[in-house]
């Protein structure tokens, strides 16, 4: 493959476009859907120009703040958390509301509001195979009185129901709700503490799940995202600054024998991950200023069979600094669209790295 460079983003795989502002939410093999502030756009893989479908109801103020970059990175402004729910509709995470469009609404509406804490992660919302939509509840705080919830909606029930509750102070927060598809099973990834973190899935009626955990009790436990494999579920550890950790990990479980292998290092934690149409599999690392960092670059990392893991591409952490030693501006995060891109492409979009916000496109 050939290298190329844009900013201060080096990858071994040629950048073929790179669209500043813009974070692309869902990729399938002929469509991409992207949102820019509170604007949600969609276009054909091919075109060149963006069509706006929806805009997230956020008043004057949030967006003229989102215009200035330290307002927008300070107030975590925009959309936070996107979820693709069939072609026609979608669910929007923005404040501390929940917004639901469907194309044949004249604007997104309002089902609900986060009952405490942030937006869920990237990969802490799904849905499943019958259109029901799932988010696990995520705080950077230690608010655990009341038992971390795991909270389902369908636009003919008309509230969220609670579909999980963890034990009070059994856990920070979700980092993880995903949809297996080949087990169509509903799994979890939990954290931060030891104690906290936890991998596994849910077993049994809808109205009151068993969880079953395929890892606990460790960082390497600690994950932010999964990837669904027909012989295996990958995660990477995501043991960052509040840990004495000097290195982060990959680990798959076996579905046919149950236990968990440790099969590459990757540095920095990772946070987020996908699988192509090839079934090639992609994490990234983050930087925020934890021991197993060795640099300040953002990373990808792609493996092809599971076992060998390469590094294809890092961006530089951006100047926004530390103030005395919290991120307020936000960490180096590095992430991928809902959804599967067309063989031989990568969405990479990046948040707190030189260049972003923006999505990279990448041959690889």
């Amino acid at each position: 493959m050939m290298f190329a460079a844009m900013g201060d983003a080096a990858t071994s795989s040629r950048v073929l476009e790179h669209w500043p502002g813009s974070i692309v939410r869902y990729s399938s093999h002929d469509w991409l859907v992207a949102s820019r502030g509170y604007e949600v756009l969609a276009r054909n893989l091919e075109a060149k120009e963006w069509e706006s479908i929806a805009r997230i109801p956020a008043g004057r103020v949030r967006p003229l703040l989102y215009r200035m970059e330290p307002g927008r990175r300070l107030g975590r402004l925009g959309i936070r958390a996107y979820l693709q729910r069939d072609r026609d509709s979608f669910l929007a995470f923005s404040g501390r509301s929940i917004f639901y469009y469907h194309r044949e609404l004249p604007s997104p509406v309002t089902i609900g509001e986060i009952r405490f804490g942030h937006a869920p992660l990237i990969q802490g919302c799904c849905v499943d195979d019958s259109g029901t939509c799932y988010y696990g509840e995520y705080s950077g705080t230690k608010r655990k009185k009341e038992g971390v919830c795991v909270w389902a909606w369908r636009p003919e029930w008309g509230a969220w129901r609670v579909f999980y509750r963890f034990p009070p102070k059994a856990i920070r927060h979700v980092h993880a709700v995903q949809f297996d598809p080949f087990w169509r099973k509903l799994w979890i990834a939990t954290g931060d503490g030891d104690p906290e973190s936890l991998v596994g899935y849910f077993e049994g009626a809808t109205d009151a799940p068993a969880l079953v955990a395929v890892a606990s009790g460790s960082q390497g436990a600690r994950a932010v995202s999964l990837i669904f494999t027909a012989d295996f579920v990958y995660w990477g550890s995501d043991a960052g600054k509040d840990t004495r950790e000097t290195m982060n990990y990959i680990y798959r479980w076996s579905r046919r024998y149950g236990g968990v292998e440790r099969v590459a290092a990757v540095g920095g934690p990772v946070y987020y991950s996908t699988v192509d149409s090839r079934g090639r599999l992609f994490v990234s690392t983050a930087v925020e200023g934890s021991p197993s960092e060795k640099d300040a670059y953002a990373r990808v990392w792609m493996s092809s069979s599971g076992t060998d893991w390469v590094e294809i591409g890092r961006w530089s952490k951006d100047h926004y600094p530390r103030l005395f030693g919290i991120p307020v501006f936000g960490n180096a995060v590095l992430s991928f669209p809902q959804g599967q891109m067309p063989a031989g492409k990568l969405c990479v979009t990046g948040e707190g790295v030189v260049g972003s916000p923006g999505t990279w496109i990448l041959e690889v």
